[in-house]
């Protein structure tokens, strides 16, 4: 975080000692042979995806460190403890696309991992005819009592002062994220942890009404699904 450009998105950020922008286009960069067409910008043919801030629902497992009210839901602060370590599970309760964003004061030094998994996976380390599988498929995505989580992982080094924001640069994919943290010699507080759901701004124009619950369910994961995939699809 002693290397991330702090406020980066205020009109007052200082900025007088950044590069000057330089002009792109033929004949300016004449090191690079460049085509009339290249680098000129023009209107997307997209629409803007939606931006919304999105709150995880749950914390479901914890190692080292205390949980108190109904974080992360609710913003509240954690305190993890100088030389310690800890482990804080959280469920969107949902797949999304969303851009997680980590506010954090203290800690100098303290390194913290954030990872990003659609669902836990089983650990059996025996044999499943004839060949041994450490890890099977997720199986039911609700349950993580007994389970591993693997996933993509944003690392990043507290710089010591308060309110240090995290966000990555592209959105990630996700039902679960989780926290390893580990201190130094100065605890380390996390003030918030939330998402900014992103997905292409489809409009539902149609209903479905029936006298089973489960029909209704089905029919809100498959608009989901198409959101997100569409989202993808855009991203490539």
């Amino acid at each position: 975080m002693s290397e991330h450009i702090k406020d980066w998105y205020k009109i007052g950020l200082e900025d007088s000692k950044w590069d000057e922008a330089r002009v792109m286009g033929a004949g300016v960069l004449k090191e690079i042979a460049v085509a009339p067409t290249d680098w000129i910008l023009v209107p997307s043919s997209l629409p803007q995806m939606e931006m919304t801030e999105q709150r995880l629902v749950s914390t479901r497992k914890t190692e080292g460190v205390l949980i108190f009210d109904r974080f992360p839901a609710n913003k509240s602060k954690v305190n993890i403890p100088a030389n310690s370590t800890a482990k804080i599970l959280l469920d969107q309760e949902y797949l999304t696309n969303a851009y997680p964003t980590l506010i954090f004061s203290g800690g100098q030094d303290a390194r913290i991992a954030i990872g990003y998994s659609e669902g836990l996976y089983i650990h059996k380390d025996e044999n499943l005819d004839g060949f041994r599988l450490p890890l099977l498929p997720k199986g039911n995505r609700d349950e993580v009592d007994g389970k591993i989580f693997i996933g993509k992982t944003d690392s990043i080094i507290s710089d010591g002062t308060a309110h240090q924001e995290f966000t990555p640069l592209w959105w990630r994919t996700y039902r679960y994220i989780q926290l390893s943290i580990h201190t130094k010699d100065e605890p380390l507080v996390i003030d918030d942890v939330f998402g900014t759901f992103t997905g292409y701004p489809f409009k539902l124009k149609s209903k479905l009404e029936v006298n089973s619950s489960e029909i209704g369910k089905i029919l809100e994961i498959g608009w989901r699904t198409a959101r997100l995939d569409m989202q993808t699809k855009v991203a490539l």
